[in-house]
């Protein structure tokens, strides 16, 4: 593997396990904040309405669980080609 290629691979898979553990250790909060979102732009579309709270739960509970699961592959994704680059680049 060339020296020029290597790097950017690493560089690359280096990247996606960062992004992919941030989102992991940061979901709750983004989720709760997309769901907090949903709330305000449905408040400002239906004033009249209101909403139950089990429903904005769900809806918290589905941001988050959308947000780990993307953080989730991105890291592993991420973890796979930096092994795998390590091992063709030192392999030989």
């Amino acid at each position: 593997m060339n020296k020029e290629i290597f790097k950017y691979f690493m560089f690359g898979s280096v990247g996606l396990t960062v992004v992919g553990l941030i989102l992991i250790l940061s979901s709750t909060s983004l989720g709760m904040g997309m769901a907090d979102s949903w709330i305000n732009s449905f408040m400002n579309k239906f004033p009249e309405e209101s909403i139950e709270f089990s429903e904005l739960e769900l809806r918290r509970t589905m941001h988050i669980q959308q947000i780990m699961v993307i953080g989730s592959i991105l890291f592993f994704v991420g973890l796979l080609t930096t092994f795998v680059t390590l091992f063709r680049r030192f392999a030989k």
